[in-house]
């Protein structure tokens, strides 16, 4: 394979998109609590010109994101 149809132009340099998330937190003591949070994200736009002739034939973003906390009162 050539490395050349790799090289595709960029198109976008801005990626935008739509997130949606949900999330919980859980008071485990007096001072603390612990959070939990998802995240979806969905790009609307390809990041590079590729063409449905293109090995990649899309490249928007999506990701999912899963975050886990702590908390605690110092004062």
């Amino acid at each position: 394979r050539s490395t050349d149809q790799f090289n595709l132009p960029v198109k976008h340099k801005f990626d935008d998109g739509i997130t949606a998330g949900v999330g919980m937190e859980s008071f485990a003591a007096n001072r603390q609590s612990i959070l939990l949070e998802g995240r979806f994200y969905y790009g609307l736009h390809d990041v590079f010109g590729n063409h449905a002739t293109n090995e990649f034939s899309s490249s928007s973003g999506m990701s999912i994101n899963v975050s886990l906390g702590y908390f605690f009162r110092i004062k």
